[in-house]
C-alpha cells in the first residue's frame, strides 16, 4: 500500500512539474512588491514618459511631460488591475530576469543623442533596486517583459511590442465547387474578423468561421436537396490560408 501511495505521490509531482515547465513561469515568492517605475527620456529636447505600476493601488499610470510642463501635465490613467492580474504580471516579470538585470547599462561609444532609461522597484520591505541606461538595455529581457506589461496595460512600457503580438492573425478562404461535370472556382477572400484576438473582443474559432462561410455559399442544404434530386453529383471544397479546408458533396 505504501509503495502503492509513494508511485500516486511520484505522478502527481511528475504531472505538476510537467505543467509548470509547460507554462515556463515561475512563481514569484520573495519580497513582495509595492510599485514599479519605469521612465525613459529623449535627450532632443527632454520630453519625459514616466509608468507608474502601484501594486498597493492595483493601478498603472503614464506621466507625460516636457521640462517646462507643469507636474501634473497629461496624467493618465491606463489600467487598473485585480490581485490576480498582478500576481501574474510580476511572476512573468520575476521569470523574465527584470529583477535581475544590471544597475547601469552605459552607452556605446560615440553616441550622445538618443534617449535614456531607469527602472526603479520598491519593495514592502523598505527597499529598492534601481537600474538605468543611456542608448542601450537589456533587450531579450525588455522584449519578454513588454508583452507581459501590454496584456496587463496595452502598453510595452519598456519597449514596442511587435504588432503580430497584438494583430489578429490573417485569415483567407477560397472555394472550387463542382456540379456535374463543370468546375468553378472563386478567389481568395480575406477574413478581416479572424478570432481569437485578446483586444477586440472576439472569441470566434475556424470553425466558427467556417459554419458562417457555409451559411453564404451555393452549399445551403436546401441546394443539396435539390441536387439530389436531379442526380447531379456537387461537391465543394474550401481552403482555407492556415491549412485547414472543408469539403461537401452530395451522396
Amino acid at each position: 500500500m505504501k509503495k502503492i501511495l509513494a508511485l500516486a505521490l511520484a505522478v502527481v509531482a511528475l504531472l505538476c512539474c510537467f505543467v509548470g515547465c509547460s507554462e515556463g513561469v515561475k512563481e514569484y515568492d520573495k519580497t513582495p512588491l509595492t510599485s514599479l517605475t519605469y521612465t525613459q527620456v529623449d535627450y532632443n529636447g527632454g520630453f519625459t514618459t514616466e509608468y507608474l505600476f502601484d501594486f498597493e493601488k492595483n493601478i498603472a499610470t503614464r506621466h507625460s511631460y516636457l521640462p517646462t510642463d507643469d507636474e501634473n501635465d497629461r496624467m493618465e490613467t491606463l489600467a487598473e488591475f485585480s490581485d490576480e492580474q498582478e500576481k501574474t504580471l510580476i511572476n512573468k516579470l520575476y521569470t523574465y530576469g527584470l529583477f535581475e538585470i544590471n544597475k547601469e547599462y552605459k552607452s556605446p561609444p560615440g553616441i550622445v543623442d538618443g534617449g535614456g532609461w531607469s527602472l526603479k522597484i520598491n519593495y514592502n520591505d523598505g527597499t529598492s533596486k534601481e537600474s538605468s541606461g543611456s542608448n542601450n538595455s537589456p533587450s531579450s529581457v525588455f522584449s519578454k517583459c513588454a508583452e507581459a506589461f501590454f496584456d496587463i496595460c496595452g502598453q510595452g512600457v519598456v519597449t514596442r511590442v511587435a504588432p503580430e503580438y497584438y494583430t489578429p492573425p490573417s485569415l483567407s478562404y477560397s472555394i472550387d465547387s463542382t456540379v456535374g461535370n463543370y468546375t468553378t472556382s472563386q478567389g481568395a477572400t480575406s477574413l478581416v474578423e479572424r478570432g481569437n484576438y485578446k483586444w477586440n473582443g472576439f472569441e470566434e474559432t475556424t470553425q466558427n468561421f467556417n459554419k458562417k462561410i457555409l451559411r453564404n455559399t451555393i452549399s445551403d442544404d436546401e441546394l443539396s436537396k435539390i441536387l439530389l434530386v436531379l442526380n447531379i453529383e456537387y461537391e465543394q471544397k474550401i481552403r482555407f490560408s492556415d491549412g485547414t479546408s472543408i469539403e461537401m458533396k452530395t451522396d
